[in-house]
């Protein structure tokens, strides 16, 4: 073993690493294999960046889920009346010689709901707040006696404050039924949304902000599975949507949709209530940056839904009072979306994310070519060359120079001390010797 090589195998690996470089030198490999490995690496990457990031998730898009707010009023139209003959849910009223009545399946929708309908006018029945509308379907009513004093007397208002339940509910007095026509009802339903990627509008928001109000866009009602069911063009107003529409939408109906109670008895949506969401999703994705509004309706997996109001009997806040346990259905509006916005550093850097992982397919060629192939110690040596050891070639440099320094000193002092010899000065010439002068005398 040479001495060049006895010093590499003494180094520290460290060391060793330190003192070279790794430069990149283009090897052609004649072999067709690779070469479709390329290929193949090369179209994933491609194909990946393309159909997953650009059409897909379409990431050279800026995105915002805009923000808004919807009102709902009710609407009945003035001509329908309600006939509890027409009603199936109405017993005692319903025309049972109508054959469809005495079917098997009617009577196992129904048999455990046996009760009257009455009706309630507009303002009784309708319930809207902002982004919640309530439409009660049934109602049990119940008195309740006012047991903490009857008089405006000292001793009574005593009595009152230390009365931790100032009503009694009256024996016997519960009565339930069925509110008949609250599938007539329309929801009038206005709304606006609210977003940033969007340039000014001229009309929307009063001037002051980016969006819009729905009267200014196209919309539909889709069901559960997508299909349109209602479209709603441009204009001034607002959208009307009927409940039975809306149930449509959610893929239900009030008396043939069942919901099983704790103790193992069924009743249906009418008699238990429900809660239903109504998602306005406002979006331009896929149609040329022009808005659209489109109406979802969702019912939550809600144990019923009620409220309760109580109405005194006289204007004195200590009378009786009729408790009324109001059980329906609650739509709740939100408005969400997806408005999105081309943006072209979004797309340069997905396309330079691209070029990266395009060069990463060769990384895996050559990973493929070193590691995984049956030549793979042919390509190692076709990949991989190693110089000669510039350190040692440098190194052996300096010693031959400071050889040759050496020398030369060496040389010159000799050359010193045979001048000496030569001239032998005086003793009393000898201080005074210098550099030869033109003449060849010693100055």
């Amino acid at each position: 073993m040479s001495a060049t090589a006895d010093k590499l195998c003494t180094r520290a690996w460290w060391t060793k690493k330190l003192s070279y470089y790794e430069t990149v030198k283009i090897v052609r490999v004649k072999e067709r294999r690779l070469r479709l490995v390329q290929v193949l690496f090369t179209l994933i990457v491609i194909l990946y960046v393309v159909i997953k990031v650009i059409i897909i998730d379409e990431a050279q898009y800026l995105n915002e889920v805009p923000t808004g707010n919807a009102h709902a009023l009710f609407e009945r139209d003035g001509n329908i009346s309600v006939n509890y003959a027409k009603l199936r849910y109405c017993y005692g009223a319903y025309n049972e010689n109508d054959p469809e009545s005495t079917s098997p399946a009617w009577w196992r929708e129904f048999s455990l709901e046996k009760l009257p309908c009455r009706t309630w006018d507009t303002i009784t029945h309708t319930v809207s707040r902002l982004n919640t509308v309530f439409i009660p379907t049934m109602a049990r009513e119940e008195r309740d006696r006012y047991v903490c004093g009857a008089e405006n007397t000292i001793d009574d208002l005593a009595k009152e404050t230390a009365c931790t339940n100032p009503y009694e509910a009256t024996p016997n007095s519960r009565n339930e039924y069925f509110l008949a026509g609250a599938e007539t009802f329309k929801l009038v339903l206005r709304h606006y949304f609210l977003s940033n990627l969007l340039k000014p509008h001229a009309t929307s928001c009063r001037d002051a902000c980016q969006g819009g109000y729905m009267s200014e866009y196209e919309g539909v009602l889709e069901d559960v599975n997508g299909k349109v069911i209602e479209t709603f063009e441009t204009g001034p107003g607002a959208d009307r949507l009927s409940v039975p529409k809306l149930l449509e939408a959610a893929g239900v109906q009030l008396d043939r949709h069942m919901d099983s109670d704790a103790d193992g008895s069924t009743h249906s949506l009418r008699y238990r209530g429900s809660v239903f969401g109504v998602s306005i999703y406002y979006t331009n994705r896929g149609s040329n940056d022009k808005v659209r509004y489109i109406y979802r309706v969702r019912r939550f997996q809600t144990p019923g839904f009620s409220d309760i109001v109580a109405v005194p009997d006289a204007s004195d806040w200590r009378s009786d009072r009729l408790r009324i346990e109001r059980v329906g259905m609650l739509f709740v509006f939100q408005v969400t979306g997806d408005i999105v916005k081309f943006h072209f550093q979004s797309l340069m850097i997905h396309i330079l994310s691209a070029a990266l992982l395009v060069k990463f397919a060769t990384v895996l060629t050559d990973l493929v070519m070193l590691y995984v192939l049956r030549d793979r110690a042919e390509y190692r040596k076709a990949k991989y060359e190693d110089s000669q050891d510039f350190n040692e070639l440098r190194e052996a440099e300096e010693e031959q120079q400071e050889r040759l320094i050496g020398r030369l000193n060496h040389e010159l002092d000799e050359l010193r001390a045979s001048a000496t010899t030569y001239i032998s000065p005086a003793p009393s010439l000898a201080p005074r010797i210098g550099p030869y002068s033109d003449a060849g005398t010693i100055n």
